[in-house]
């Protein structure tokens, strides 16, 4: 990556310095050292340091300007939120059926009205 840096860097003043040394004044001339070697300077810079945050992506999974990309295909966990058996508050036996549900993951007693959380487990 920082070698594309310093392509574009030493084309850009390169151009220039040589633009100070010409011996020929023609238009032709001038223009070619102040445009055209920044330009092709500023081409195969910018190609390089693509390539080098291609070669970045896969060592680390950030690609070019930041995007993260997965290396590997993710594996999909599934999860399962149960009730416990007994209400924690007063030991009473309870069900999905019979509990009030307060929340996607918390229900309500419908004995003595404390909140119950549901205990994740993986499939």
């Amino acid at each position: 990556m920082f070698g594309g840096i310093l392509v574009i860097i030493v084309f850009f003043f390169g151009g220039f310095l040589s633009f100070i040394w010409m011996d020929d004044w023609n238009v032709g001339s001038i223009l070619f050292r102040m445009m055209v070697l920044p330009f092709v300077g500023f081409i195969i810079g910018a190609a390089m340091i693509i390539y080098a945050s291609g070669g970045l992506q896969q060592r680390t999974g950030i690609g070019l300007f930041g995007m993260v990309r997965p290396t590997e295909p993710s594996r999909d966990r599934s999860f399962v939120h149960d009730l416990p058996e007994k209400c924690p508050n007063c030991k009473a036996q309870i069900g999905s059926e019979t509990v009030d549900w307060v929340g996607p993951l918390t229900a309500r007693c419908p004995y003595c009205g404390s909140s119950i959380r549901t205990e994740k487990r993986e499939l």
